[in-house]
């Protein structure tokens, strides 16, 4: 079974994950969508994430820099 997510949005996703609730996120599964990439920083504010799942998308190369500001 697929999701439908086809895009993480920066301004809508850092919103969420700087919330309190996502500050200490540890392992986030995006798996089985339809993204096709990843925005420049979309994923910076979650500074404590050591795990992506990323598996069955349309993802073919990650431009710029995603993972900026991460450990």
């Amino acid at each position: 079974m697929f999701n439908f997510i086809s895009l993480i949005n920066y301004s809508r996703f850092f919103r969420i994950s700087s919330s309190l609730l996502f500050r200490d996120l540890l392992r986030l599964n995006v798996g089985r969508n339809h993204l096709s990439e990843i925005p420049s920083q979309s994923l910076m504010a979650l500074k404590n994430l050591n795990h992506l799942d990323l598996s069955d998308n349309k993802i073919y190369e990650l431009k710029g820099r995603p993972f900026e500001g991460n450990q």
